[in-house]
């Protein structure tokens, strides 16, 4: 079975890194899986994905969609490829005419509850175009998707008003991979590298710079907390466009001392482990993987309280969660982590177990071959191929 799927560009980000764990994870003498990137470039990870044996190719979506549109049909017409596993929102429309115009079968997924602009789409008059061409784009790949999926309920529910009674409608959650709490020695370590004190807390958000991710807020519950515990530390690990509004709100606070910026890294599992708490106050999400990945990693999570997230995070148990506006109350809970070590250890054990039970990288394989093997062969088969 051959897979072709639509993506932005293989960045360091969520949906691509789950798509890397299942190369992985999915053989491909069962299931070849390859990429079409509509983004300026495939991204710095396509090398990841060509090392795990997909190809990656190149179609990148200009204001006339020719190259785009063209260069996805001529794909589809070789008839190499069975399914279209579209994982475009906004222009996953023209990708799914595409397909249909090929007679090869489309699953679309989505990954957001919201499909926000992140480039000059977002300025006034071309945000109201875009909004336009999103309704019509989003229609049309639903009306001709075999199935719809969803990375949580809330997605689905956001894109499928009737989706609970939609049999093309499923739940595909993400997998990630376990990791043990990092060692005394490599915290210290870790610690050293950034010129802290073995003993100093630190505080971990992963995510790029951008609106959705809610940097402000997240520093001002952080410069609540260190009110209480001065040494706390806190660190960032992304970029993104907004990286300059990041750094004036970390100097208008008087954080610099306290904040190292990391950039993009490719250890960010092995900074979770070294970390104490996870601060992710964001203003929408699908479901995060990076949620899921604190929890893989023993790390107590801090947050919002929006769909997507309090489907990852069970509030209470493996996280503490609070309404938007209730920065008070996620300082508070995060300075709970912090100090109190039998309370951040029961939220890191019962995480690490709702990782296990829910969303392991050979759960999240399974129901991807299931999902192609029913678009292939009817629902009714049996799933004849496992995750190696």
């Amino acid at each position: 079975m051959r897979v072709l799927h639509l993506i932005n560009a293989f960045q360091p980000g969520g949906i691509e890194t789950w798509l890397l764990r299942m190369l992985g994870a999915i053989s491909r003498d069962d299931i070849a899986m390859d990429f079409c990137c509509k983004g300026r470039d495939t991204g710095l990870r396509a090398p990841d994905a060509e090392e795990l044996g997909a190809a990656v190719i190149h179609c990148p979506l200009t204001i006339t969609h020719q190259a785009f549109v063209g260069g996805t049909l001529r794909l589809l017409q070789s008839g190499y490829y069975d399914i279209v596993h579209n994982h475009l929102d906004v222009t996953g429309g023209p990708a799914v005419w595409a397909a249909r115009k090929a007679n090869v079968p489309v699953i679309s997924s989505f990954h957001n509850t919201h499909f926000a602009p992140q480039t000059w789409t977002r300025f006034v008059g071309i945000r109201q175009l875009r909004q336009l061409y999103a309704k019509f784009s989003i229609d049309y790949a639903l009306k001709n998707s075999m199935y719809i999926t969803g990375c949580s309920q809330a997605v689905l529910s956001r894109v499928v008003a009737d989706y609970d009674s939609d049999p093309r409608c499923r739940t595909l959650y993400y997998g990630v991979e376990s990791h043990e709490r990092a060692t005394v020695d490599e915290r210290t370590d870790f610690r050293k590298s950034l010129g802290l004190s073995p003993t100093a807390k630190v505080v971990l958000h992963v995510g790029r710079y951008s609106n959705q991710k809610n940097h402000p807020g997240l520093l001002r519950v952080f410069a609540e907390t260190r009110k209480s515990l001065p040494e706390a530390h806190l660190v960032l690990v992304g970029d993104g466009e907004l990286r300059s509004n990041v750094e004036y709100k970390i100097r208008e606070l008087g954080l610099t001392p306290a904040v190292s910026m990391l950039g993009f890294r490719d250890d960010v599992a092995k900074i979770m482990t070294c970390s104490d708490a996870f601060l992710f106050p964001s203003f929408h999400e699908g479901l995060p993987v990076v949620s899921l990945e604190a929890s893989a990693c023993n790390l107590p999570l801090i947050g919002s309280n929006i769909e997507g997230t309090n489907e990852a995070i069970v509030h209470g148990k493996t996280g503490l969660l609070h309404e938007l506006d209730d920065e008070a109350g996620m300082a508070d809970s995060l300075l709970r982590v912090l100090t109190n070590e039998s309370f951040a250890k029961e939220l890191r054990t019962a995480a690490a177990q709702r990782i296990e039970d829910h969303f392991s990288v050979k759960a999240s394989a399974g129901s991807l071959i299931k999902l192609y093997e029913d678009a292939i062969y009817g629902e009714q088969s049996t799933s004849i191929r496992k995750a190696a």
